[in-house]
């Protein structure tokens, strides 16, 4: 997948929409299988929070938690 200019699209990636409107955010989601190679965008603007980062876990790492299963 690849942007208007050429370049390849990455997860992760700080965007800016040309066409249609001023979105701005960041690409969290591609759908190559799709002809129009969609994907999702979180938007940020100006009032989102600021945070720690030492406050956050990567969502990998709270996925692959030991979770004790208490129906045993």
């Amino acid at each position: 997948m690849h942007y208007k200019n050429g370049r390849e699209a990455k997860a992760g990636d700080h965007v800016v929409q040309v066409v249609g409107g001023s979105l701005r955010g960041i690409l969290y989601s591609t759908n190559a299988n799709s002809d129009s190679c969609n994907g999702r965008i979180a938007a940020v603007g100006p009032n989102d929070p600021f945070i720690n980062i030492k406050d956050l876990l990567h969502i990998d790492d709270i996925a692959a938690a030991q979770v004790p299963d208490s129906t045993k």
